[in-house]
């Protein structure tokens, strides 16, 4: 019993310090990169994500086709956490040598740095932090539903074959490489408000449809799927430099790990029980639909109440301002 308990304790730490450093790096992508290319250069984190689930995806493939299932339980589960290995090695020097931000630097010298940012977060910004959870979230459920829980989906709803979930996911994760960029490029020039509307506005639209469009055959589903990526892919591209812009530069960090983190613990992890729950319950194969309906409403209502950032300064007077010997 100790090695699978050892082995779920480790994952949930290693979970938990990877989602503890996206508050990090979307400050430090949002602080360097150009102030009028600044939606390009953050929409990269999205891309190191969906390269990590390539991977993953990839490793998988290769033990699968390459392994019986007795030696693939026996030691060939082991192998991915060996290779990982040394890329946490790599991360951690790279992260290690990393400069701070001139935002950052800024506030260092002008001796105006939060020494209680997560208590001057709730005292002045509770606002920005709620409004960035609703981008989060609209980001987190479309996120797992596509990428992760579709593939049960198709093989326990549809009756699709694994391999051929398996290829629809990692076509979609391929989509997103090139689109996420492009969206975010596309939020420089014409805003970040007008994509993500656009792209939750088509989420609440479209999800149903597509969903319904799944139940006509395998054609349908490859339809539905690239129709639901591309969306995704647009709310990828922008989610995350909007939510970095609204907030200060004394505050940003810890609002945006705050918000990050719990929307995902709430919404993300939670979706393949609670769709396999709805679905069992209802008897309803489409009903992922009116869920993701639900989570766009709810990214809607948070975007409308934004205004726009594009183009915005990062550093504003009332970082230096508001700083007192008590923050």
């Amino acid at each position: 019993m100790a090695a699978p308990v050892l082995l779920v304790v480790l994952r949930l730490v290693q979970g938990f310090a990877a989602g503890g450093e996206f508050g990090s790096a979307a400050s430090f992508l949002a602080e360097s990169a150009p102030r009028r290319r600044r939606g390009f250069g953050v929409s990269w984190l999205e891309v190191g994500s969906l390269l990590g689930f390539l991977a993953g995806s990839f490793v998988f493939l290769l033990l699968s086709t390459g392994l019986d299932d007795g030696q693939l339980t026996s030691w060939g589960w082991r192998v991915p956490f060996l290779v990982a290995a040394p890329l946490g090695v790599i991360g951690f020097i790279i992260r290690n040598k990393i400069e701070d931000t001139p935002e950052y630097r800024a506030l260092e010298a002008s001796d105006a740095l939060p020494r209680r940012p997560v208590r001057e977060l709730f005292r002045t910004n509770k606002k920005q932090m709620f409004q960035a959870a609703g981008l989060m979230t609209a980001m987190h459920v479309p996120f797992y539903t596509v990428l992760t829980y579709l593939v049960t989906y198709e093989t326990d709803d549809l009756g699709h074959s694994a391999d051929t979930a398996a290829l629809l996911s990692t076509v979609i994760s391929l989509l997103g490489l090139v689109l996420v960029p492009v969206f975010g490029a596309l939020s420089d020039r014409v805003g970040r408000k007008p994509v993500f509307v656009g792209a939750t506005a088509a989420l609440f639209v479209l999800s149903t449809p597509a969903f319904l469009l799944m139940r006509t055959g395998l054609a349908g589903t490859w339809i539905a799927g690239l129709l639901l990526g591309v969306i995704l892919a647009a709310i990828l591209g922008t989610y995350a430099v909007w939510s970095a812009e609204i907030f200060p530069t004394r505050t940003r960090q810890s609002g945006l790990s705050i918000a990050y983190n719990l929307t995902a613990a709430l919404f993300a992890g939670t979706v393949p029980y609670l769709m396999t729950v709805l679905i069992s319950a209802t008897g309803s194969t489409p009903v992922p639909g009116p869920y993701l309906m639900l989570v766009a409403a709810g990214g809607l209502v948070a975007a409308l109440s934004l205004r726009e950032t594009a183009g915005s300064t990062l550093l504003r007077p009332e970082d230096v301002s508001e700083a007192t010997p008590e923050q």
